[in-house]
C-alpha cells in the first residue's frame, strides 16, 4: 500500500454522483512493523489509501504488502 506515504490510488467498482463516505481498515499484516491506514485523495470514482509506519525501533516507513478492506456509502 505505499512506501514513506506514497500510497496507492483503488478505483472503487462503480463511480458515484460525489465523493462518497468511506471506511476502511487494514486486512493483512505483512512484514515486522505494524502500522495504520492513512486517506489521502478522495473522490467519486476512487480512494488512495497508505499505510502510515511509525519509527519506534528504526527509521524506515517503507511497507511491503498490506491488504485493506473498503466500504462505501
Amino acid at each position: 500500500t505505499g512506501t514513506d506515504g506514497a500510497g496507492r490510488t483503488i478505483n472503487f467498482n462503480q463511480t458515484f454522483g460525489s465523493a462518497p463516505l468511506a471506511v476502511a481498515s487494514l486486512a493483512r499484516r505483512d512484514g515486522a512493523d505494524g502500522g495504520w491506514l492513512r486517506r489521502g485523495a478522495l473522490s467519486a470514482a476512487s480512494i488512495n489509501l497508505t499505510v502510515d509506519e511509525d519509527q519506534y525501533s528504526d527509521n524506515e516507513r517503507d511497507h511491503t504488502t498490506e491488504a485493506a478492506s473498503i466500504g462505501t456509502i
